[in-house]
């Protein structure tokens, strides 16, 4: 039985204001609360005076792009970084670049950089939540070191929430600035296509081994708390993926059970068939959301070889109107 995933809630942060979080690291969080972004984006501001890294700047609401002025006023910033492109996250680097001039904003690229094909969003994607517009002047990819007087930052190519996740290692405070990668009220959000539940259980693989070398022993979410209890939490978190995993495949088996009895013999479900099966408890408003999470672990199900669609076209993406069936059923028949 997988462990139940430590959650951490919070009250809600004084919007507008900035936080002293330790000696070098500071926040400042936006007035967007929702049921994506818990109570707000946090802006992480590290290291004072003329060497400030801001992170994810967030969304483009006027009082938080002013509070960050305001509570900058006389310091120098040196890098703007962006975890992913969601309009939540990267929307205000372009605002404050223009602020304090000759900054450069970093990131692993433009919205579906880190992903193989270049298809076009598919209708599960939230093309309203993803800043298409946003592309960072310096290109990062994994494991590059960024150096200042008074801190180390390393970059961690974490895909899985989005193909261009990024996140940042504090050397001198073992901190991990997570992004949207680990959160502390909820588990990750992985939409498809250019969510991979596969990608994610690798980052999830990576942050693990970090954990257990002590590399970093605090979590700071883009969106909520922190996180102290790292190595554990992760592997909560892996847990969670491979019991839903499980659960997807439970399903398969008994619907080829009860199609067997009634000589049907086939198996084949649609995901939002199986969606109030294995969410018994979960309002029917929230189904087209948990289909969503249903259809990354598939496609991942998919690319180990333990489900195959029957569409017409199998080399394309599978898709909620996709029908599935276990590969192993077909075998047996």
């Amino acid at each position: 039985m997988p462990r139940k995933i430590p959650f951490t809630r919070s009250p809600p942060p004084p919007y507008t204001q900035i936080e002293t979080l330790s000696p070098i690291i500071r926040r400042i969080t936006a007035r967007n609360p929702s049921s994506f972004t818990y109570h707000g984006t946090g802006t992480y501001i590290v290291g004072h005076a003329t060497d400030v890294t801001i992170i994810d700047p967030g969304p483009l609401l006027e009082e938080h792009v002013e509070a960050i002025k305001r509570s900058l006023k006389g310091e120098k910033v040196r890098y703007i970084l962006i975890t992913h492109t969601h309009s939540d996250h990267s929307p205000a680097a372009q605002i404050l670049k223009q602020y304090w001039d000759g900054v450069k904003t970093y990131g692993f690229g433009p919205h579906g950089s880190g992903r193989a094909s270049t298809s076009p969003p598919s209708p599960e994607e939230f093309e309203d939540e993803v800043d298409y517009s946003f592309t960072p002047d310096i290109i990062l990819s994994h494991n590059e070191v960024l150096t200042t007087p008074q801190y180390t930052i390393t970059t961690l190519h974490t895909p899985g929430h989005t193909s261009n996740h990024l996140c940042f290692a504090l050397k001198e405070e073992k901190v991990l600035f997570t992004g949207d990668a680990v959160m502390g009220w909820s588990t990750s959000v992985i939409i498809p296509p250019d969510g991979n539940m596969m990608d994610y259980m690798s980052t999830l693989d990576l942050l693990l081994q970090r954990a257990k070398r002590g590399e970093d022993v605090v979590y700071w979410p883009t969106h909520g708390t922190c996180i102290n209890n790292v190595e554990e939490y992760v592997q909560c978190y892996k847990e969670h993926r491979l019991e839903r995993k499980q659960q997807i495949y439970n399903c398969f088996q008994k619907q080829l059970l009860k199609t067997n009895k009634h000589h049907e013999k086939n198996g084949k479900m649609k995901i939002l068939e199986m969606v109030p099966i294995i969410y018994q408890d979960l309002d029917a408003k929230l189904y087209n959301a948990a289909a969503l999470s249903m259809l990354a672990t598939i496609i991942w199900m998919v690319e180990i070889g333990q489900v195959r669609t029957c569409d017409d076209d199998e080399e394309c993406l599978p898709t909620l109107d996709s029908t599935f069936i276990l590969c192993e059923t077909e075998e047996k028949e």
